[in-house]
């Protein structure tokens, strides 16, 4: 599929709908899939560089590998989508869902996910250097090994989340609820900022720490 739409029936098109449709391998670069149906569709190893997916919904489509640089995702549900091996370079993911999402080892550049469902999410070795996740939901997501450092978390909901061996150096946690996360050699520096009820060395922190200090240390 080298030209645009060539390959897909026409009439699907028109109605937006390709729901469980295989598309892997194809070239659907610079298409406008703005509020397409996509659930289920196997668009594993597909080009969508420059893609619009604005307000599609593509829960459970299999992305693997798909090459989404500089693609519009304002808006999409890409819950339990998987996300393996995609390639995501300057893509726009302002106020997109991904709930239960897998996304290990993905490479996002200051990634805005600001008031964001990433619950549950597989987010584990991930990079997100320098991103926003103020007031997103990460309730239970696996951000271990995950590279946050320079992050915005502020108000975030980091309820049973996975940070083990993650990196938070300069990140800002400031109202960020971390109830029940696991921090197991978890790194951090004296301008990572944390919740004002939760110290991380424990030298402070009262009765109404959430987290044992005992589990957080310095590399």
């Amino acid at each position: 599929m080298t030209e645009e739409g060539q390959g897909i029936d026409p009439a699907k098109l028109a109605a937006r709908n390709l729901q469980g449709e295989d598309l892997q391998g194809a070239d659907l670069s610079g298409l406008d899939l703005c509020d397409f149906n996509l659930f289920g569709a196997n668009l594993a190893r597909t080009n969508l560089e420059e893609a619009r997916l604005c307000g599609a919904t593509a829960v459970r489509a299999d992305l693997r590998a798909a090459r989404l640089d500089r693609a519009d995702l304002t808006g999409a549900d890409l819950t339990k989508a998987d996300l393996t091996g995609a390639y995501l370079s300057r893509a726009d993911l302002t106020g997109v869902a991904l709930q239960g999402a897998l996304m290990p080892e993905v490479t996002l550049s200051e990634p805005d996910l600001r008031r964001c469902d990433v619950s549950g999410a597989d987010l584990h070795r991930a990079s997100l250097r320098s991103g926003r996740f103020d007031e997103a939901n990460l309730f239970g997501a696996n951000l271990s090994g995950a590279d946050l450092t320079a992050c915005s978390l502020r108000g975030a909901k980091l309820t049973w989340v996975d940070l083990t061996d993650a990196v938070l150096l300069d990140a800002d946690l400031t109202g960020a609820s971390l109830n029940a996360a696991n921090v197991t050699g978890l790194a951090y520096n004296e301008a990572t900022r944390w919740p004002a009820t939760w110290e991380p060395q424990g030298m402070e922190c009262g009765t109404d720490c959430p987290i044992e200090p005992q589990h957080v240390h310095h590399r």
